[in-house]
């Protein structure tokens, strides 16, 4: 394994290196870096692994005395195997930096700092092995993804992991108080963990922090820029700030309008506060929680590394300044390190295009991006530069909501508010037991062209709830509220809904229109329309082919075919169909099942091209046609029911009734191929959808039984009633267009219609 960097969300940067039995923490940057870290810490991991299965299969007893654990190095993490503990630390001289007062807050903050690499890491699989090895993964229980902390090396202070356990970064499941009356015997101190769950849930302001300079170090009396933003301003103070970090002035009275993040501290201690006691209040005669004053203008409260995009995505209250609130925090491209050690000069402090102020202000940027017609559809504050001065005084002045500008490197990109759902004007239209007094909601623009994309996307929309929930870890829910009155892609939005029916778990929505709202408030009004490029690809591959082929079989008969022919035709060209849109086919499936999967399992396929080149190197060219046979026996049945059953039907009606050959037997002929294709076609439809968004490859015959175990035989028509809305008007539309399109086609090459009624 190589050595990786560990970026933290205060900017620092750690490089983790393989040692034996372990890996080696240091900082990236160590002589810019006057940092509260020390210059390293070592930590040995090791894994451990039950042979429950191994007694199962020998059909042993699942007892402590049976079960055996191997332990070995340390390679990909487990579910519940792994343990760690700190061995060593490299503490920096006393003559540059003051001891830690607290050293066991240093220790948390080094644990912590261990925890965020850690659980950056390939998460493991969740589900629990049991004594029945014939049970499939499916159906086995998921579990909580844990590290054990063992009473090793550091940790082995009598104090030390009780203190940690109550600041909440390690936790046991042993809560009594135990019998021992040796305080070195380490009973009930033996079995801790830190858990993914609850580490997320963990403030990062509780463990970040620095070191106090000597009074003859080299090294500045503030925070490092670098490594974390910087510290308020104590004019008048001695060595409060070196010259080179003066701040523009304020404007406008904004207070803290050149604050750069949530982790400055002019005394070098953590900033973390608990969430005061609950008292109440009125508002429009609503009983609510009486709320916090929100971050002041200007100020950086939310700052993250983003792996995938290799940026740092920040948010901060917006400002009426005008000029552009300062951005001191951390960016992905700095400088080389080109500068001595102990030099007292660091990295935020060089001129860069990071610490220049060349962005517009607030209230510029809202009155650009409230310009575009793109974003005037939706929120309608267009007008002149008045007119989005007042939006933000309002937003600024509202009690329930505040308005935030986002930023990657600290460049502007969208606008947002998030509000308390019980005072916004959502509560009215929500029923008690769908919202908390401490539930949140979020408005959202993106107003830079370059930063828009659905990656980016779920970027800041996830950084924005993980924000909701480290501000009050009473939220339970995030609302959102997108606009659906764009009816232009409806026919495309319940495709969605129907993999997301076909391919739901067990305690997922049962409806469609369950399902529906599922999508809608999880993933936005963009979710219903997933798999978009894929689909259009899917009909320029599979439904020309079918309509081709079958057109051609027909026109080679001299005489109109009889209906068992039409179905053998139909069977063929719709066989060939299904083979030439496999690949388009799975990319469909694949991307409208993404938002449904958690989001260590999403492929996150940009478009067609991009999931086609993707499958093909990370999976192999076959893995384009995964589930081709029950993709073509859908194929053969849908044009078979749909192409030949058009034909029958428009023959019964122009035998069987006073019609003629026009747009009302068109209907109504469409009209009954699109239910009866719906009907045959919906068994092979959910085997399809769940062999294709399936990670991993499975039998048709174990899944047929799997699936007729769990759910009985209503597994054949499960979604059906989205499939007959999508399907039905697009086969009416269909071969509406296709009747004109053989007419104007045959008057072109001077055919004569009477003899191809059909």
């Amino acid at each position: 394994m190589a050595p990786s960097p560990v970026y933290l969300p205060n900017g620092q940067i750690l490089t983790v290196t393989p040692v034996f039995a372990g890996f080696s923490f240091k900082l990236h940057e160590l002589n810019v870096h006057n940092s509260a870290f020390p210059p390293g810490w070592t930590i040995i991991i090791e894994s451990q692994e039950d042979e429950d299965d191994e007694a199962a299969v020998n059909g042993q007893e699942n007892n402590d005395h049976s079960r055996k654990s191997l332990t070995r190095r340390y390679r990909n993490p487990t579910l519940h195997g792994d343990g760690m503990f700190i061995s060593s630390i490299s503490n920096p001289s006393n003559t540059d930096f003051k001891p830690a007062t607290s050293p066991t807050r240093q220790i948390a903050m080094m644990l912590w700092a261990t925890l965020w690499w850690y659980f950056h890491q390939p998460k493991p699989n969740p589900h629990i092995k049991g004594s029945n090895p014939n049970v499939p993964e499916e159906g086995r229980p998921k579990g909580e993804w844990r590290i054990n902390i063992r009473r090793e090396g550091i940790f082995k202070g009598k104090h030390l992991l009780p203190k940690l356990e109550r600041m909440g970064i390690v936790m046991s499941e042993d809560s009594c108080v135990g019998e021992s009356l040796d305080d070195r015997s380490g009973e009930g101190w033996n079995r801790m963990f830190a858990s993914q769950r609850g580490f997320w849930l963990l403030d990062p302001r509780i463990f970040l922090f620095t070191l106090s300079p000597t009074t003859h170090s080299p090294f500045p009396g503030v925070s490092p820029y670098p490594s974390r933003p910087s510290s308020p301003n104590r004019e008048g103070l001695p060595g409060s700030r070196p010259d080179s970090y003066a701040e523009t002035p304020l404007a406008l009275g904004t207070s803290q309008a050149q604050s750069p993040g949530p982790f400055s501290s002019g005394s070098h201690l953590p900033t973390y506060y608990p969430p005061p006691p609950t008292l109440f209040t009125f508002t429009n005669n609503i009983r609510h929680p009486l709320r916090q004053k929100p971050p002041a203008q200007g100020e950086t409260f939310y700052t993250r590394f983003i792996p995938s995009v290799g940026q740092y995505l920040s948010f901060r209250t917006a400002s009426l300044s005008h000029k552009s609130p300062t951005y001191r925090g951390p960016v992905s491209d700095s400088t080389p390190s080109f500068l001595p050690p102990n030099s007292g000069v660091t990295q935020g402090s060089l001129p860069s295009i990071a610490n220049m102020t060349i962005n517009p202000c607030d209230t510029d940027l809202l009155h650009s991006w409230m310009n575009d017609p793109r974003v005037n559809a939706m929120w309608g504050v267009a007008g002149p530069r008045s007119t989005q001065e007042s939006f933000l005084r309002t937003a600024l002045n509202s009690k329930h909501s505040f308005p935030v500008i986002g930023c990657w490197d600290g460049k502007p990109f969208g606008y947002f508010e998030l509000y308390w759902v019980k005072e916004d004007h959502l509560g009215r239209y929500l029923s008690s037991h769908d919202y908390g007094n401490w539930d949140r909601g979020i408005h959202a623009l993106v107003g830079e062209q370059e930063f828009r994309g659905s990656h980016r996307v779920r970027i800041w929309l996830s950084a924005l709830v993980h924000y909701c929930w480290l501000a009050d870890q009473r939220t339970e829910r995030v609302m959102l509220e997108p606009r659906v009155d764009n009816t232009k892609f409806i026919g495309q939005g319940m495709s969605p809904a129907k993999v997301r029916l076909q391919t739901r778990t067990a305690d997922g929505p049962r409806g469609m229109f369950s399902t529906f709202v599922h999508v809608l408030r999880n993933d936005g009004f963009r979710g219903l329309y997933s798999g978009l490029s894929a689909s259009l690809l899917r009909q320029l591959t599979y439904s020309t082919t079918r309509f081709g082929v079958y057109e051609e079989l027909k026109s080679s008969t001299t005489a109109p075919a009889s209906f068992p022919s039409l179905i053998a035709m139909a069977s063929t060209s719709g066989f060939l169909g299904g083979v030439a849109g496999n690949p388009a086919d799975v990319l469909n499936v694949r991307m409208q099942h993404d938002a449904a999967l958690p989001p260590s399992s999403r492929r996150n396929y940009k478009n067609a091209l991009d999931g086609l080149v993707r499958m093909t190197r990370e999976e192999g060219f076959r893995s384009l046609f995964r589930g081709v046979l029950p993709n073509s026996m859908r194929a053969v049945l849908m044009t078979a029911s749909q192409l030949a059953s058009y034909d029958g039907f428009k023959r019964v009606i122009l035998k069987r009734t006073p019609l003629e050959d026009n747009l009302v037997t068109h209907l109504s002929a469409s009209f009954l191929a699109g239910f009866v294709a719906t009907t045959i076609c919906s068994p092979v439809d959910v085997i399809k959808t769940r062999v294709m968004s399936a990670k991993e490859s499975e039998g048709l015959r174990g899944l047929l039984g799997r699936v007729y175990r769990v759910e009985g035989v209503g597994w054949m028509f499960r979604g059906w009633v989205p499939s007959f809305v999508r399907l039905g008007p697009h086969t009416i539309a269909t071969f509406l267009f296709l009747e004109q399109h053989k007419k104007l086609y045959r008057r072109f090459r001077g055919v004569k219609e009477e003899g191809h009624a059909v």
